[in-house]
């Protein structure tokens, strides 16, 4: 779980008299301090369960559809009725009255039928339910891993820019010599001005980020968030496809295809049930003005005694098709997904190997490119490109380290498990 720790909003001001900054300081204390949540990557599903709505409605969600799961199988309540018949004639008055009970009865193993079509179909929405949680995590570490990398490559670029400070001293100290020129202390300015824009862009980048994550996670404006950790090492690449592969046909997306087609099977055993006709008894109480008192019974029976149900049992059928087919479609689609989600991973991992090794530590590349500039062994310009080159190398492994940990992501998605802890 997060630490939490505070930091000031803003400083008091300075008093000349000491009992009043005493005063000052012991009132606003309890005003003064905002929340500060350190986040590392294993406390996001945590977090998530503690503060997320949108994660909350992932089960406020399941619970509706059960709900109405279980309704559509419950058993039909008897029927309570009262019917009164009143004649006014001439000479006397004439009333009927009765008091009753009805029941329906279906055919024997209607409502077996319809509780297995009904454990089905929840079973399915706890699956169903289970994948979209899997993959709102997914996403929800996916950002959190873009907010880190972005930060890395900040911190990278705000190295270089250093480098052009250094590189702008030298320069000054050489123009006092009259060594360098004022063209160069325009070329240095270009150069500084490009690489701040970027670091600027990329900043914008990071604080959209931050607010949408913030938001995604259920915190308010109050609290602000440090996200800890790195990811600047290129993960594990090795996994094997048929271990993917078979972990995708045990996750709970695969399961609920099954279940799917299931419950489109057990639907036409159903209708055939339906086939014969429900059947209704009434009985009960009947008064026929004050001397006259019995009993009714009565069945009612719908018309046509046989109803074959023909149609729905044959678009039930259609639909046990069409879910067999998508069951099909599923699992070919997940072979395919993971075929080329790995071979993506293994490209982007030998993209990543390929990354020059002295720019993963650059502080020993950029001193000796220093004093290169300040012997003369290398101009203006060639230094200037180096850093471009730099930023530009740095672009593209953070780039790749985003899609490869994003590939992992879909992969643990896909398969409920962790693929690969970063």
């Amino acid at each position: 779980m997060g630490r939490i720790l505070t930091k000031p909003k803003w400083r008091h001001c300075r008093v000349l008299i000491p009992v009043l900054i005493v005063w000052f300081n012991m009132s606003f204390s309890n005003i003064s301090e905002a929340q500060v949540l350190e986040i590392q990557y294993t406390d996001i599903e945590q977090l998530a369960q503690e503060h997320s709505i949108e994660w909350q409605q992932f089960e406020n969600r399941r619970d509706y559809n059960i709900a109405g799961e279980m309704q559509m199988a419950t058993r039909l309540n008897p029927t309570l009725a009262y019917d009164l018949e009143y004649l006014d004639g001439q000479t006397q008055n004439e009333y009927e009255q009765y008091l009753y009970l009805s029941k329906e009865f279906r055919t024997p193993g209607h409502f077996r039928a319809l509780r297995e079509m009904r454990d089905s179909r929840i079973d399915g929405l706890y699956q169903e339910n289970e994948r979209d949680r899997l993959e709102w995590l997914a996403s929800s570490k996916y950002g959190f891993i873009q907010i880190v990398l972005l930060q890395e490559e900040l911190a990278q670029m705000e190295l270089l820019m250093h480098q052009l400070n250094l590189l702008r001293e030298v320069s000054t100290l050489r123009s006092a010599e009259g060594e360098v020129s004022t063209l160069n202390h325009r070329l240095i300015d270009l150069g500084s001005y490009q690489l701040q824009s970027e670091i600027e862009k990329r900043k914008g980048e990071l604080n959209r980020k931050r607010l949408l994550w913030k938001n995604r996670m259920g915190f308010n404006e109050e609290v602000e968030l440090r996200f800890e950790g790195s990811f600047s090492t290129k993960p594990d690449s090795y996994i094997e496809f048929d271990r993917i592969v078979q972990l995708m046909e045990e996750s709970p997306a695969a399961i609920a295809d099954r279940l799917s087609a299931q419950s489109a099977s057990l639907a036409i055993s159903l209708e055939n049930r339906r086939r014969f006709p429900s059947i209704e008894i009434s009985a009960g109480y009947k008064q026929l003005n004050p001397n006259w008192n019995g009993f009714l019974v009565g069945v009612a029976i719908p018309l046509p005694v046989l109803n074959t149900n023909r149609e729905a049992i044959e678009q039930a059928r259609a639909l046990e098709r069409v879910e067999s087919s998508n069951l099909i479609k599923r699992q070919n689609e997940r072979r395919s997904m993971a075929i080329q989600l790995l071979d993506e991973l293994r490209r982007t991992q030998g993209q990543l190997d390929r990354f020059p090794d002295y720019l993963h530590q650059p502080e020993v590349f950029m001193n000796t490119l220093l004093i290169s500039y300040e012997e003369g062994t290398q101009s203006l310009n060639d230094f200037l490109n180096t850093i471009q080159l730099m930023v530009n190398n740095y672009q593209t492994k953070y780039d790749l380290l985003e899609n490869a940990y994003g590939v992992i992501l879909k992969l643990e998605a896909m398969t409920g498990h962790k693929v690969i802890q970063p």
